[in-house]
C-alpha cells in the first residue's frame, strides 16, 4: 500500500490512489477463506515477487492496469464499481 503512488508515478497510471487502493484491498480479500499456513505462506511471497517485478519496472502498462480494471473505477469524484455487462442497459438508462 505504501508503494502504490510510486507505482502510479512510475507507469503514468489515470489511476487516482484511493482507487488504487480499493483494488489492491479486493485482491487481498479474494484470499480471505485460506486458512492453510503453507498456501497463506505462498501467496505472501508471490506478493512480493509482484511487487519487486513491478518496481523494477519488468511489466508493462497494460499488465499493471489490468489489475485495476474491474476493480473500481473513479468517476466524479465517487469511487463505485464497475457494472457488470448485463448491467450496461440499466446503467444507460440510468445515465
Amino acid at each position: 500500500m505504501r508503494e502504490l503512488p510510486r507505482v502510479i508515478t512510475l507507469y503514468d497510471l489515470e489511476v487516482p490512489v484511493p482507487a488504487a487502493r480499493v483494488a489492491v484491498r479486493e485482491m487481498f480479500r479474494k484470499h480471505d477463506g485460506v486458512k492453510d499456513t503453507a498456501v497463506r505462506e505462498m501467496l505472501v511471497e508471490k506478493g512480493y515477487m509482484e511487487l519487486e517485478e513491478t518496481l523494477l519496472q519488468w511489466k508493462q502498462k497494460a499488465q499493471i492496469m489490468r489489475l485495476f480494471e474491474g476493480y473500481v473505477q473513479y468517476d466524479q469524484g465517487h469511487l463505485k464499481t464497475k457494472p457488470k455487462d448485463g448491467d450496461f442497459l440499466a446503467e444507460f438508462y440510468k445515465s
